[in-house]
């Protein structure tokens, strides 16, 4: 998440070294120089304009406010090449919260940058603020001003930014331009480093229970002014009380070295300050009282630098690290560490959690800061988590961590029913017609369907990394392209781009699609020839990786494919596609549904259980392996002759 900079002046923009970029920046002068752009779906509903309701400094300023669709004024202005950039601004929250960058609720300020050609460059640029990810806590309340900062170096082949200012669905609690909404006034955009990269080095002092704190940071290097050319800065800093900045002292000379250090300071455990430094240049020397003079005392010439926040070390334990999960198999072991901060000597101790709720957990053995699970069984599944305890008797938690096991969670035999042998997760045939059972190629019978009318409804309980595996027997032809053209075997398509996935017959030939973007891969042998096939189809929803196999084969592999959870609805459909109408004319037996993606060997283990039959792995084939069978022979020798007499290179007598 991006680092909220507050700042507590309006006198950047007059610096003489860093001329404001922006044209009418502050609405002063209507909407010149700012274009309005809405979305079809935004007109009626996104609105921009210029009011006397509030204004940081002036009498105007700009409302922004949307009920949903999407729209932004803007202005381009040119930029130097690979110079750095300040932007600022100041916003107000009409009523309400103000979060930026969350999802259904956005309203930024933010730009791009372009080329000579007008072409967008892929550096992004700054993209607003964003809320707390985790308690949605907003950024801006109510009734204060506050002003935003941002530094950004400018690529080298840009030449100039679009400045934006957007609106998008719902923010501000959904508002109109006579109710709530976002004032925004004030946008600066200069160019040339101020004093910047600020880093606070922090010790407690538990003799004195004082927390002792060390600035360091960059002196400016501004365009057309030397380093040598700045003789002190001085630096200034709230108090936990006062948010005012007052002078605490004066690094002197930087010399030819940008580098900058002042402190130690004493603080408070448990505050939040704020700092600034102000770089002087030859003759803008001034008398400094400690503690009394502020940065509106020195030459507006001077080059101010942005106003930072420092959070001092907190008295009770900061969770740094929490724990990470995973998946496992049976019998692994598995070790999760977590990583507190705190002032004082910690104790540690680790919970299980079966529902994801801190509370009546089971404690675990360890009393460090690291936990290993040793030979896991499948009560190891569920949510693991450490609590941290120091002098100041307050206890802090971790996120909980999911430990997944590997296992088979749904099973349907199809001997005369649908019912999940492992679980409670029973299919149900469609209310059409009702299902008919033929003999089976595993057990005794097989679900057989019409290819008109006949389905079955099951839940959908694999929506992250999972294996799905069933035998078929089809003639089913089914469409081209992406998986959802053709004929339904098991699937969970939905209208539109989705988080959905589902395997269906695709000219032929078994086809595992997943959505959110549309990406499917086909097998090269066909299933449709009225035989019983094996048909494998693997994911891993980390890396996105997808598989599918064909009668304990590999036949084709994706390792990019889309990544995260896709669970687009609550049921698939087993012999028909979930959307539309992809009836399947054969039969589906000993369907069998996994938490965890499977490799080729484990999937020719599982053929090699049904049949007795061996299969040659993709990763285990000989390089002159010409057809595909792990050995090499007469066979392949023909093919190597065949192809050397059709090269052309041969001379015969």
């Amino acid at each position: 998440m991006k680092k909220l900079v507050f700042w507590c002046l309006a006198m950047l923009a007059g610096s003489a070294a860093q001329a404001n970029m922006v044209l009418n920046p502050g609405f002063e002068s209507d909407m010149d120089n700012w274009t309005t752009y809405l979305s079809p779906a935004g007109v009626g509903s996104v609105y921009f304009a210029v009011k006397n309701e509030a204004a940081h400094d002036g009498v105007l300023s700009m409302k922004v406010a949307a009920r949903n669709g999407y729209g932004l004024i803007h202005q381009t202005v040119s930029v130097p090449a690979g110079s750095r950039l300040n932007m600022t601004f100041w916003a107000l929250a009409v009523t309400g919260n103000w979060m930026m960058n969350e999802p259904g609720d956005i309203v930024d300020v933010n730009f791009k940058f372009m080329d000579a050609n007008g072409t967008e460059i892929s550096q992004p640029g700054f993209v607003a603020f964003d809320a707390d990810p985790e308690t949605d806590t907003p950024i801006l309340t109510n009734p204060d001003w506050q002003q935003f900062s941002v530094d950004v170096d400018v690529p080298a082949n840009a030449v100039s930014l679009m400045l934006k200012i957007r609106a998008v669905d719902g923010s501000v609690d959904g508002g109109t331009i006579d109710g709530t909404g976002v004032y925004i006034d004030d946008i600066t955009l200069t160019s040339g480093p101020v004093p910047m990269l600020p880093i606070v080095e922090q010790t407690a002092d538990l003799v004195n229970n004082t927390v002792n704190a060390t600035l360091t940071w960059q002196a400016a290097n501004i365009e057309g002014i030397a380093l040598t050319d700045i003789v002190d800065q001085y630096v200034f800093m709230s108090s936990e009380t006062d948010p005012n900045l007052y002078y605490i002292g004066a690094t002197g000379d930087p010399g030819s070295d940008p580098a900058s250090t002042f402190g130690p300071l004493t603080l408070e455990f448990d505050a939040t300050y704020k700092w600034q430094v102000v770089d002087v240049l030859t003759g803008q020397e001034k008398t400094m009282v400690l503690n009394q003079s502020q940065p509106s005392s020195l030459d507006p010439n001077s080059i101010y630098g942005a106003v930072w926040t420092l959070e001092s070390i907190a008295s009770i334990p900061v969770v740094i690290t929490s724990p990470a999960g995973g998946l496992i198999s049976v019998g692994d072991d598995f070790t999760m560490e977590a990583e507190f901060q705190s002032p004082t000597a910690m104790t540690y101790k680790w919970y299980y959690s079966a529902d994801n709720i801190y509370g009546e957990d089971v404690e675990l053995s360890s009393t460090v800061d690291s936990i290993t699970l040793t030979d896991a069984t499948i009560s190891s599944q569920g949510y693991y988590y450490c609590s941290a305890v120091n002098a100041s008797a307050t206890t802090v938690n971790t996120a909980m961590a999911y430990l997944e096991v590997g296992q088979i969670v749904l099973s349907y035999p199809m001997e005369n029913s649908l019912l999940d042998v492992v679980g409670t997760n029973h299919a149900t045939p469609s209310n059409t017609e009702a299902l008919v059972y033929v003999p089976g190629v595993v057990g005794d019978y097989a679900v057989s369907f019409n290819g008109t009318t006949q389905f079955a409804v099951m839940p959908w309980v694999v929506y992250n990394s999972f294996t799905i595996e069933y035998w078929v027997k089809t003639t089913s032809v089914g469409g081209t392209g992406q998986w959802f053209n053709g004929i339904g075997l098991i699937d969970g398509e939905m209208s539109g781009t989705v988080n959905d996935f589902g395997t269906t017959v695709l000219s032929g030939k078994l086809a595992f699609g997943v959505g959110n973007p549309d990406t499917t891969i086909v097998s090269t042998a066909a299933i449709n020839d009225d035989q019983w096939h094996h048909c494998v189809a693997t994911r891993d929803h980390v890396t996105g990786e997808m598989a599918i196999y064909v009668d304990g084969e590999m036949e084709n592999y994706l390792a990019n494919g889309p990544a995260g959870t896709r669970k687009a609805a609550n049921d698939l459909r087993i012999g028909k596609k979930r959307f539309g109408t992809g009836y399947l004319n054969g039969a589906i037996d000993a369907v069998r549904m996994y938490n965890y993606p499977m490799n080729e060997l484990e999937v020719a283990d599982l053929y090699y259980d049904y049949t007795g039959k061996k299969v040659c792995l993709t990763s285990a084939r000989p390089a002159n392996d010409l057809n595909d069978d792990c050995v090499i022979n007469i066979v392949d020798f023909a093919l190597i002759a065949e192809a050397w007499l059709e090269s052309g290179m041969y001379q015969g007598r």
